[in-house]
């Protein structure tokens, strides 16, 4: 019998975090770490962590994501969304770990009036977008390539509160259609 891949995931608490957990437990080994347990804007522990757990792939759920909080703290929002991932780049480059790093929307303007893809150009327009840029930068000019960027809009799950648990609960409440604007 095959042995299974072994995955270190980061943000463990966060919603995108439980959900990949939740469907890939079966399939793979997954180690996951909590902010409190990993923080990765700690080179030191996050390289320890690593090393320890040998993944084959790293997946990093982790970001400072408070859109509306990281125009008051860009140091903090800076240091989680670019130059952790630095930190997590590197370590995975040394150590031939497999990165999967999660990005956003946000580091597009909202201007364009066709659908966004990856042969575009970026151009965030708060710091959020703008730290989440530079950790897609950094990794895109990077010589090694093993990694892989997803940029997400939204997260719909079964877990927290979101467009899918929203519409879910609605459903179970209201009869109406029309009724559902109201959210």
């Amino acid at each position: 019998m095959p042995q299974k891949t072994k995955i270190l995931l980061t943000g463990k608490n966060g919603q995108l975090a439980r959900t990949i957990i939740s469907d890939l437990q079966k399939e793979y080994i997954i180690k996951s770490y909590c902010k409190k347990k990993l923080d990765i804007t700690v080179k030191k522990n996050l390289e320890k962590i690593i090393l320890k757990n040998k993944p084959t792939i790293l997946i990093n759920t982790a970001a400072y994501n408070n859109v509306e909080n990281s125009e008051r703290n860009k140091r903090l929002a800076n240091q989680t969304n670019f130059i952790a991932v630095k930190y997590l780049k590197k370590i995975c480059d040394q150590n031939n770990i497999f990165l999967i790093h999660f990005s956003t929307d946000y580091v597009f303007d909202g201007k364009k009036k066709a659908a966004y893809n990856e042969e575009c150009l970026i151009n965030p327009i708060n710091e959020y977008g703008k730290s989440k840029a530079k950790g897609e930068k950094f990794l895109l000019n990077s010589v090694n390539k093993n990694f892989l960027i997803v940029r997400l809009s939204w997260v719909y799950s079964k877990l927290g509160v979101n467009f899918y648990t929203k519409i879910t609960k609605l459903l179970k409440k209201q009869k109406n259609i029309h009724d559902f604007y109201e959210f």
